[in-house]
């Protein structure tokens, strides 16, 4: 693979992750109970993505949906912006450290 097509692959694949992660460990600490109030409240403070979704999906989308909204907003993705750059790096140390650990001749 040429390298700029595996660098372009890697950066997609460290934002899909740190985006899951950004999602993953914000959600734990909601309450399940209290998704439906949050949503009340993004949608009359017009917060995004809660006019976005209302839009497309009315005022009392699925739970599931409701609650996906509620954490991305919580977790204000803009303010990771460092984190597909911290997995890129990573990845690319790792798969350096690998590669080497691969061409060495075995011991013993």
């Amino acid at each position: 693979m040429p390298p700029l097509r595996r660098l372009v692959v890697l950066a997609l694949v460290s934002v899909v992750v740190s985006a899951a992660l950004m999602v993953l460990i914000t959600g734990r600490g909601i309450d399940e109970q209290m998704v439906p109030f949050y949503w009340a409240k993004m949608l009359l403070a017009g917060d995004p993505p809660a006019p976005w979704l209302a839009q497309w999906l009315g005022n009392n989308p699925p739970r599931f949906v409701m609650r996906l909204a509620v954490i991305w907003h919580r977790a204000d993705p803009v303010r990771w912006w460092w984190l597909p750059l911290l997995v890129m790096a990573a990845s690319l140390l790792l798969g350096r450290r690998a590669r080497r650990r691969s061409q060495l001749p075995p011991r013993g």
